[in-house]
């Protein structure tokens, strides 16, 4: 079969068969890679949303870590909303609405939720001004103690400590 086409044709169809296979390759390649290059901006909101609250489906669980099915059908229906367009802040309005406030895993930093973001910093501050005040009336007892004392020579703290000694000694005898 292959005698009856001429050297030439042989070689085209090879040519075609390789460039259609080349062309399907780096199709099959780049394709997927061209449509998910505006997702990953789109999967990090995603996965802000899933650390940001708790699992309804899972007690005690962040939404990106519980492995019900329920939190991956919620997973996913947030995939979903925020490839079609809506906006993350809507999603989680709306996810409050349907689940409530009790559902994000911090405060947030508004209202009473600025108490609670406020009051470590608050009080390390606090905690750092009384040892502050702590360690200068400290600091003022022992100058208060060492002007007390009265200029004591080396000398002199050697003698009366050997009086001392000697008493002592003939106590004991």
């Amino acid at each position: 079969m292959h005698k009856d086409f001429p050297r030439l044709g042989r070689s085209l169809i090879f040519i075609s068969v390789r460039f259609v296979l080349l062309t399907f390759a780096v199709a099959v390649i780049l394709l997927p890679r061209s449509t998910c290059a505006a997702s990953p901006d789109k999967e990090g909101e995603a996965q802000d949303i899933f650390h940001e609250y708790m699992s309804p489906y899972c007690p005690e669980l962040l939404l990106s870590d519980c492995r019900s099915s329920g939190a991956a059908d919620l997973r996913d229906e947030i995939r979903l909303a925020l490839a079609s367009g809506v906006s993350a802040d809507s999603i989680r309005e709306q996810l409050e609405h349907t689940y409530g406030t009790a559902l994000r895993a911090s405060p947030r930093a508004s209202g009473w939720g600025l108490i609670a973001w406020l009051m470590p910093a608050l009080s390390f501050a606090f905690a750092l001004l009384a040892v502050g005040i702590w360690i200068g009336q400290q600091d003022e007892q022992l100058n208060r103690n060492d002007c007390t004392r009265p200029n004591i020579t080396r000398e002199e703290s050697r003698t009366d400590l050997l009086e001392q000694l000697r008493d002592e000694l003939k106590l004991d005898l």
